[in-house]
């Protein structure tokens, strides 16, 4: 084996785990887009599935008059009725 071979062989070797190297990153940069673009386009179907679904439900009345509420004085402390009734 001469001189010029004995050198080379390190640097060949060097060279190739260079480009195995970078073909990894490469791959892993791409699953990585991908997972990354999947992800995306979930949250993006969900988004659009709560505008559609908000667009489609009926709004809720909204009241043009004050409201009441039905409170009385109990031994414990004040209790307010959850039912809401409109004032006559």
């Amino acid at each position: 084996m001469n001189a010029s071979a004995a050198e080379t062989t390190p640097t060949a070797l060097g060279l190739l785990a260079r480009i195995v190297g970078l073909a990894l990153l490469v791959v892993a940069g791409a699953v990585v887009f991908a997972f990354a673009a999947a992800a995306a386009l979930v949250i993006g179907l969900v988004v659009l599935g709560a505008a559609i679904g908000m667009r489609v439900t009926p709004q809720a009345k909204t009241s043009t008059g004050p409201e009441t509420l039905d409170a009385r004085h109990t031994p414990t402390g004040w209790v307010v009725e959850t039912g809401m009734r409109r004032s006559s």
